[in-house]
């Protein structure tokens, strides 16, 4: 007794280990998105570009040799001059970058979005496929049980051989439809690998619920719609 609880125990620490949120799943997805790094690297970069070109440019040197030997030596003539503009126009063009600056942030944000979108998808197609394959294997498991019964009855002639082979067929079509679910779950699984950088995601397959979103009243949704 004592031994099966402790099997018991360590399964249930190793199942806590495995589980993790749809959460953990997108916030991993951020880190090794391909398409999302170099989005962001584009966005980096291009702020930095835009910040810059409203700088004062490089001041000129100039110089010129005036004349040769003698008691003063050579003597040469250096200038330096730099170009300023209406302070106005640099207020414009500072404006006009932090409105494009903006433009890509939100543009990043959308694209960030829908690649979060994907896998939170593709995480709820896991969550379907498992919950389904557990309530067909609990389906499968009381057709074993009553097809032992029926082989039983059969023995003792109570039932024919025609309600043992209905039943044999029920048992291979839900077996069929367990399997359906594992390939789905597992081709999900996949897919969320991909969207993960190509890096698997740790217990991707264990998740088992995922928390509803929250029921807003109606005024929330019609804000939304107007803005």
């Amino acid at each position: 007794m004592i031994k099966h609880i402790a099997i018991l125990a360590a399964a249930l620490v190793l199942s806590s280990a495995q589980a993790i949120t749809i959460d953990d799943v997108l916030t991993q997805v951020k880190q090794n998105n391909t398409q999302l790094k170099a989005a962001g690297a584009r966005l980096d970069a291009d702020q930095k570009s835009l910040k810059s070109s409203n700088n004062l440019p490089d001041p000129e040197v100039g110089g010129a040799y005036l004349f040769g030997k003698g008691p003063l030596d050579d003597k040469w003539e250096i200038g330096i001059s730099q170009q300023v503009e209406w302070p106005g126009v640099y207020s414009a063009r500072s404006n006009a970058a932090d409105a494009l600056i903006s433009a890509l942030q939100h543009g990043y944000s959308a694209e960030q979005l829908e690649v979060l979108n994907q896998a939170r998808s593709l995480c709820i197609d896991i969550v379907g496929d498992d919950n389904l394959i557990q309530v067909n294997q609990g389906v499968l498991n009381n057709l074993n049980r009553l097809f032992d019964t029926y082989n039983k009855a059969l023995a003792h002639g109570e039932v024919s051989i025609i309600d043992v082979n209905k039943l044999k067929i029920e048992r291979l079509l839900m077996q069929q439809k367990i399997d359906e679910a594992t390939s789905l779950r597992t081709a999900a699984v996949e897919q969320l690998k991909g969207i993960n950088g190509g890096i698997h995601i740790a217990g991707a397959e264990y998740l088992s619920t995922y928390a509803p979103l929250p029921l807003l009243p109606l005024e929330h949704h019609l804000t939304q719609a107007r803005s």
